[in-house]
C-alpha cells in the first residue's frame, strides 16, 4: 500500500551475494518493480474473455482458427458443444469432415478446397452436421475470414460457427407451405402467374388478369411473350436466370402500358420445383404501385413545401418526439439562440444549456411537461415564457408555444428580448 492509501502490485526479485562462515545468507540485492498496470490489463483481459464466452453461449455461436499449413484448427468451448466434441477430438480438416453430415461431406470439403483455399474467398456457408457425441443432426452457419502471407497464400482462417437449426427448419417449413400455396394461384388475392420451362402459362390469379386487362383472353398454354410481345429483354433475362434456380426481386420497376403510359410495378420471380432439385418453371408475382409512387411523389413535394415554409418563417420552430429527441430546428431558431441541431440533439441537452441554473431548470421542466400534457389532449395551450442562455452566453427572453400532432411535438419560439428592452 502506498503512502496515499492506494494499493499497487509489486514484482520482487533478489539474489543473495554474501554468506557467513556457516553458510547463512547475510546480504541480498534485489529489485521492486511496479506491475500494477500489467495486472490490471490481465484482469481486463480475463473479464473480456469471460464476457466473450458468455456472449457466445447466449447467441449459440462458437469460434475457431484454422492453420492451413498444418490443417489443424482450434475451437472455443461453445463450438465444442455445437459439434459435440471434447478436448481430445482430432481437430484436423479430416476431423471436421467427419462431423459434417454424409449428404454434405463431399460438397463442403470441395467448397473449402476450391472456393476458400484456392479461390481465396472468405468462408460463408450453411451446411448440415451430425453431432459427434450423440449423432444429432443440426444445421450450422459457418463464417471465416482469411489471413494471407506475403505471397498472397492463405495461412489462417478465423471465424465463427452458429447453430441455426431452429431457423433453418422454420425456413424449410415456410418454403414447403409456400410451394403448396403457389399451386393454387388462381384464387390468390395477388397478381400471380405460373409458367413452365417454356414460359407457357400454367395458372394465373384473377388479380393478374384484372391488373393486365386479360379478361376474356384464353392464355393458359400460351407463351407469355406472345401475350406481351413488348416485354423488354432485361425481363426475359431475369426469367431465364430464375429457370436456373435464381430468385430475383425488384421493389420498383417501370414499363410502358398498351396506351404508352408509364406504369410502376413491384415484382418477384422465383422457380418452382418438380422435385427437390429439378426446376419445373417459374412463378411471377407482381404488384402495381403506380398510385403509390404518385402518392410518394406528392408527399415529397409536400415535405419540400413544408421545409421552405418553416425555413422562411419569422419565428423559431423546433420539432421533437416524445422520447425527447430533437429532430429539427429551423434557421430562425438557430439565429435566435446560436444553437444548431448538433448542439442540442435532445430536450435534456437543451434544458441544461438554456437553463444552467438547476432551480430554474427544474421549474421550467415541470411547467413544460404540464403544457405538453395539455397539448397532447388537444386543449388550448398556454405560452411558456422564460429567460434562456444562448450559445454565445447572452441571455434572451423567449416564449414557447407547443402543439402535438402525429406523435411529434411542434414548438413555436418567439424572441421577446427587444420587446422587454423597449418597455424598460
Amino acid at each position: 500500500q502506498k503512502k496515499d492509501g492506494t494499493w499497487v502490485w509489486i514484482l520482487d526479485k533478489g539474489k543473495i551475494f554474501e554468506h557467513d562462515a556457516n553458510g547463512n545468507p547475510l546480504r541480498m540485492v534485489g529489485t521492486h518493480t511496479d506491475i500494477t498496470q500489467q495486472k490490471e490489463l490481465e484482469t481486463e483481459l480475463k473479464e473480456s474473455q469471460r464476457i466473450l464466452l458468455e456472449s457466445q453461449k447466449v447467441a449459440g455461436i462458437g469460434s475457431y482458427t484454422l492453420d492451413f499449413r498444418t490443417g489443424i484448427w482450434m475451437s472455443s468451448e461453445v463450438l465444442d458443444t455445437i459439434f459435440g466434441i471434447d478436448k481430445d477430438y482430432e481437430r484436423t480438416v479430416e476431423g471436421w469432415g467427419k462431423i459434417i453430415h454424409p449428404d454434405w461431406q463431399s460438397e463442403m470439403i470441395d467448397y473449402l478446397a476450391k472456393k476458400v483455399e484456392l479461390a481465396k474467398e472468405n468462408f460463408d456457408k450453411v451446411y448440415k452436421i451430425r453431432r459427434f457425441n450423440d449423432g444429432a443432426e443440426r444445421w450450422v452457419h459457418g463464417l471465416g475470414r482469411l489471413e494471407f502471407d506475403n505471397d498472397g497464400n492463405p495461412v489462417h482462417m478465423i471465424g465463427t460457427i452458429q447453430d441455426v437449426t431452429d431457423r433453418k427448419e422454420a425456413e424449410d417449413e415456410v418454403n414447403k407451405s409456400r410451394q403448396i400455396l403457389k399451386l393454387f394461384v388462381e384464387f390468390a388475392p395477388a397478381a400471380i402467374a405460373m409458367f413452365d420451362t417454356e414460359m407457357r402459362y400454367m395458372a394465373v390469379s384473377n388479380r393478374f388478369i384484372a391488373d393486365y386487362h386479360l379478361s376474356g383472353i384464353s392464355i393458359i398454354g400460351k407463351s407469355h411473350y406472345d401475350i406481351f410481345p413488348d416485354i423488354p429483354q432485361r425481363w426475359k433475362d431475369v426469367h431465364q436466370e430464375c429457370m436456373r434456380g435464381a430468385v430475383r426481386i425488384q421493389e420498383e420497376d417501370s414499363y410502358l402500358n398498351s396506351e404508352g403510359k408509364t406504369e410502376w410495378i413491384k415484382w418477384e420471380v422465383r422457380p418452382w420445383f418438380e422435385n427437390d432439385k429439378e426446376v419445373g418453371g417459374i412463378l411471377l408475382f407482381t404488384e402495381l404501385i403506380t398510385n403509390h409512387k404518385n402518392i410518394i411523389k406528392a408527399l415529397e413535394e409536400s415535405e419540400e413545401r413544408f421545409r421552405l415554409i418553416v425555413e422562411s418563417a419569422p419565428v423559431g420552430i423546433a420539432i421533437n418526439d416524445f422520447d425527447g429527441n430533437i429532430i429539427f430546428i429551423n434557421k430562425f431558431l438557430n439565429e435566435i439562440t446560436g444553437y444548431e441541431i448538433d448542439d442540442i440533439p435532445t430536450v435534456e441537452t437543451w434544458m441544461k444549456l438554456a437553463y444552467p441554473d438547476p432551480v430554474l431548470r427544474a421549474k421550467v421542466d415541470e411547467k413544460w411537461k404540464s403544457v405538453i400534457s395539455i397539448a397532447a389532449k388537444g386543449e388550448k395551450v398556454p405560452t411558456i415564457e422564460y429567460p434562456v442562455f444562448c450559445k454565445d452566453g447572452t441571455l434572451k427572453q423567449i416564449d414557447f408555444k407547443p402543439a402535438v400532432s402525429n406523435g411529434l411535438i411542434y414548438i413555436i419560439i418567439t424572441d421577446l428580448t427587444d420587446k422587454y428592452a423597449a418597455s424598460e
